[in-house]
């Protein structure tokens, strides 16, 4: 599928998820999924700056500051007790977006490769913003040869997948 008529589909599904909310965009690693929200964005004049968040970068500045600030935490520690650091990356993530929301209703959220090996439900931990008319897009790789796929339901979400 061309760039073109995935936009239109997308931005089709941003109409939809009006009433929806939550949108997946799927799709093998290197098949254009971050050049299309991002072109999505951009004709909507949205600054990916304040509209986009690369998941990987943000939950690794996160884990970066509560080590610095709290002495109980190392990376080592927090490597073997993946409940606890995915107890403290749904706190991130409820704490960003419950900020985000409160000024803007439409995010991206992309790169978040860093999740696969913990339980923490992306879909569902931000089900609950997409209310009052706020729109989430999820990028989510695949790559179904390797057994890298999210063990997710994606029941609640419009889904938009991009082939190679």
């Amino acid at each position: 599928m061309n760039q073109k008529r995935l936009l239109i589909q997308l931005n089709d599904a941003i109409e939809e998820g009006l009433r929806r909310g939550l949108i997946i965009v799927r799709g093998p690693f290197q098949s254009g999924k971050t050049t299309l929200v991002k072109a999505l964005l951009k004709q909507r004049q949205l600054a990916i700056d304040e509209y986009y968040l690369n998941l990987n970068q943000y939950l690794i500045e996160r884990l970066n500051l509560t080590i610095k600030t709290e002495p109980k935490y190392n990376y080592q520690l927090l490597s073997q007790l993946k409940a606890r650091t995915s107890r403290l990356f749904e706190s991130y993530l409820e704490t960003y977006l419950t900020k985000f929301f409160k000024e803007k209703h439409l995010l991206v959220i992309d790169a978040i490769e860093i999740l696969f090996h913990y339980p923490v439900n992306l879909p569902q931990l931000v089900y609950s913003f997409c209310r009052n008319s706020n729109i989430i897009i999820l990028v989510i790789p695949i790559d179904a040869s390797s057994n890298f796929t999210f063990p997710w339901n994606f029941n609640l979400a419009k889904i938009i997948e991009i082939s190679d």
